[in-house]
């Protein structure tokens, strides 16, 4: 859907003429990272690789932050469009490669990196979008709420991992730049950095950004007066619960 549909600055028409304007092509997909030293574990991701020269870097981070930020899915009408035809891609895909699809189908049986794979981009993601356009044609509102939903649960700062190819006369502009990107994304939630967030709104901890040798600014947080005492209040409380629950165990272990 991401790049196929109108976003908030752009028609989708108009999206299509920036990128291929202003950067070497972007792409955007689900892929898998294998983790060797504890096999068969994996990490699964969804990339948005963008080209551009140093002078269009502004650009590439712009698109992108307006594509994962700023899509509309609540065109029903285009939302079908795209289905249909990424499922009529997807068939001929499997058809003119029907060998390697049901040698990768087999494989998913028992490899968990290959069934990701295979409900990513196989035949089981086949009769996924089979299922969707049907539910689709049904009531398209529980998809377009679903889109959403997800969009703002994936895209966020703690999901975030930056790659990044140049030289070193390049390396300088990224900082800046990737703000473009940084800056509209959301925290997201269940990570550690929402709380930090919080803490430092009621005063209990303070941050400042420093310098940093591996690349951009980074935030180191300490605690403020405040905090200390929040956490000598937090330590004696705990003292005394852990005091409490270690009681009861001894209790039980005397009998």
């Amino acid at each position: 859907m991401l790049s196929l549909v109108d976003t908030e600055h752009y028609s989708y028409s108009d999206l299509t003429s920036e990128i291929n304007l202003n950067t070497g092509g972007l792409s955007l997909g689900i892929t898998s990272y294998v983790n060797l030293k504890k096999l068969p574990d994996f990490t699964g991701a969804f990339s948005a690789e963008v080209r551009v020269l140093y002078e269009k870097l502004d650009f590439g981070f712009e698109i992108v932050s307006e594509i994962l930020t700023r899509s509309k899915f609540s065109d029903e009408k285009r939302l079908g469009e795209i289905l249909k035809t990424t499922r009529s891609r997807m068939k001929m895909k499997l058809e003119n490669g029907s060998h390697s699809a049901a040698v990768a189908r087999a494989t998913s049986y028992f490899s968990p990196t290959s069934a990701y794979n295979d409900c990513t981009g196989g035949i089981r993601y086949y009769q996924f979008l089979d299922d969707v356009i049907r539910e689709f044609e049904k009531d398209p509102k529980p998809l377009i709420a679903k889109l959403e939903e997800v969009s703002k649960k994936l895209f966020t700062k703690e999901n975030m991992l930056i790659s990044y190819t140049c030289d070193k006369a390049g390396f300088p502009a990224l900082s800046e730049s990737m703000k473009h990107l940084t800056d509209a994304l959301p925290e997201g939630e269940g990570t550690v950095y929402p709380l930090l967030t919080r803490l430092e709104k009621r005063k209990s901890l303070a941050s400042q950004k420093k310098e940093s040798p591996l690349g951009p600014q980074r935030k180191y947080y300490s605690l403020t007066e405040e905090g200390e005492k929040e956490l000598e209040e937090f330590t004696r409380t705990w003292d005394e619960f852990k005091g409490f629950v270690d009681g009861i165990f001894k209790y039980y272990e005397g009998k």
